[in-house]
C-alpha cells in the first residue's frame, strides 16, 4: 500500500497531485511505463462559466452571495471606524456572514469559503481607512487557516486563532497549536 497523506496534512492541499502523480509512478502507472497505454494531457482548456452553471446552478448566485458576505464586512469597517471619529466610546464589530471566508486562500476558495470575508475587511480597513494595526479573532471549530496565510508575513495584521481542540472531526488543528 502507498501512503500519500501525512498526519500533518489536510487531504485538499498543495502536495495532493504531487503524492499522486508520484504513488502513479511508484505503481508503474504513468506513460513511463505504459507508453501510448495512458495519455497525459499537458494543455486544456479552462471550462467555462456556462460549462459550470450546467451541473452547479448556485455558482453564479455563490458568487454574489460572497461578494455581500465581504461587503457586509467591508461596511461593518466602515461603521466601526467612522464611529471611532465621533464617540469615546466606539462600537464593536461583528460581522456574521455567510458564505464564511477564512479558509479562502489567497489563490482561490477552499471548502465551503469562497472569499476571506475577515482578511478582506481587515486589508480594507488599512487601505481604505489608514489603520496601521489590525486585530483579526477567529473562532471556529478548526483553524482559518486561510486568513492566517492571507496576513502571516504581515507584522500590522495579528490572526488570533480560537479553534476548537476538543471534536474528533478537527484534528487538523492540532498542528498549529503552540
Amino acid at each position: 500500500m502507498i501512503s500519500i497523506l501525512t498526519l500533518d496534512e489536510h487531504p485538499e492541499c498543495n502536495s495532493r497531485l504531487p503524492a499522486l502523480l508520484n504513488a502513479l509512478e511508484k505503481m508503474h502507472l504513468t506513460p513511463k511505463f505504459r507508453g501510448s497505454e495512458i495519455i497525459q494531457l499537458q494543455n486544456y482548456k479552462t471550462a467555462t462559466l456556462e460549462d459550470v452553471a450546467a451541473v452547479h446552478s448556485a455558482l453564479e448566485k455563490t458568487f454574489k452571495e460572497s461578494l455581500v458576505a465581504a461587503g457586509a464586512g467591508l461596511s461593518l469597517v466602515d461603521y466601526v471606524v467612522t464611529s471611532a471619529k465621533v464617540t469615546k466610546n466606539p462600537p464593536i464589530g461583528f460581522a456574521l456572514t455567510c458564505p464564511p471566508g477564512h479558509q479562502a486562500v489567497p489563490d482561490g476558495p477552499m471548502g465551503p469559503c469562497f472569499a476571506g470575508n475577515v482578511a478582506i475587511a481587515a486589508r480594507y480597513a488599512q487601505r481604505v481607512h489608514g489603520l496601521k494595526h489590525v486585530l483579526v479573532i477567529d473562532f471556529d471549530a478548526h483553524h482559518g487557516n486561510a486568513t492566517n496565510d492571507v496576513f502571516y508575513d504581515d507584522p500590522d495584521v495579528f490572526v488570533f486563532n480560537l479553534p476548537r481542540w476538543d471534536l474528533p472531526w478537527c484534528r487538523e488543528n492540532r498542528r498549529y497549536r503552540v
